[in-house]
């Protein structure tokens, strides 16, 4: 399912939470690959992937670059509103 992070402050607060703090995160991070499902191989070349993907990472949040089109990661933070 693809949603923007306008979508996930919505699905927040319409669970009944105040959203404090919203923001897109990381930078083209490959971190978020899966690779269980992968041969030997793809698993062995999971390593490098990951290891290479550290310093670009690192790199451009320095550079504050995140932004929708270049983030590949969401961030809410959001608290329970009690209805007591």
């Amino acid at each position: 399912m693809i949603f923007s992070l306008k979508d996930l402050i919505k699905y927040h607060e319409q669970a009944g939470f105040k959203v404090i703090f919203s923001a897109y995160t990381g930078f083209m991070s490959f971190n978020n690959l899966v690779f269980k499902n992968f041969s030997f191989f793809g698993r062995l070349l999971k390593i490098p992937v990951k290891l290479l993907n550290i310093p670009i990472v690192l790199f451009f949040q320095l550079l504050k670059l995140q932004s929708k089109n270049w983030s590949s990661d969401m961030l809410v933070v959001a608290k329970l509103i009690d209805d007591k």
